[in-house]
């Protein structure tokens, strides 16, 4: 797009140039600036155009910012107040009753993704790593 609005440009320009050495000086019409600058913004214009729509995005993407991600403990309640509100994205426990709007609430099964579980090595159920292994979730 940039380059057609750098093309276009020259074009107009050299049309101009043209028109303008063709023409005796005293038969030259006033406002043949006025005309090119209209030709030059157009021009911009459409060059700032394709610029200005060139693959931006949202510039925030919370999961890849790992340090805002806030894991707490709630009971129900408080978790049904905070989901009304919208101060808490996700709640990992029981059912709750929210009044919140049922466009904006839904519930899954499963977060379906890894699970990184540590084991206190120091405590004596899990000193071998067979019993670690053991004791994970599949």
């Amino acid at each position: 797009m940039q380059q057609f609005a750098v093309a276009m440009l020259a074009t107009l320009a050299t049309d101009l140039h043209r028109k303008a050495a063709r023409q005796p000086r005293c038969e030259r019409r006033d406002g043949g600036f006025a005309g090119m600058m209209n030709y030059l913004i157009l021009a911009a214009g459409l060059a700032l155009f394709g610029v200005a729509h060139a693959g931006h995005e949202f510039p925030f993407y919370p999961s890849f910012y790992p340090q805002e991600i806030t894991v707490e403990a709630l009971d129900a309640r408080a978790a049904a107040q905070r989901l009304a509100k919208g101060t808490l994205h996700v709640y990992a426990g029981g059912e709750i009753a929210v009044k919140a709007d049922a466009g904006k609430t839904g519930s899954v099964s499963s977060l379906g993704g890894y699970v990184d579980a540590t084991f206190d090595r120091g405590a004596p159920q899990f000193a071998e790593r067979a019993a670690r292994c053991a004791a994970a979730p599949s």
